[in-house]
């Protein structure tokens, strides 16, 4: 699932992923639109605090190259 879409399925999940993460609304806003590019050790976060609904190869299309013990 895309980090947009978690996020619109739910007004309060930007308020508490924010939190959750330790950033800002506007940030993670910019992570959910592309703005800004997903850190790595972000998407590992964000998969937590979503509990898996949104995944590390969600937010990276590169992610096999960043966690390649993740490629089946």
């Amino acid at each position: 699932m895309q980090l947009k879409d978690y996020l619109s399925e739910d007004r309060t999940r930007r308020t508490s992923l924010s939190a959750a993460l330790g950033v800002t609304a506007p940030f993670l806003d910019q992570l959910s639109n592309g703005t800004r590019p997903v850190p790595p050790a972000r998407c590992v976060e964000i998969e937590r605090a979503t509990l898996g609904r949104v995944t590390r190869k969600d937010l990276r299309p590169d992610w096999a190259l960043i966690w390649p013990e993740l490629v089946d």
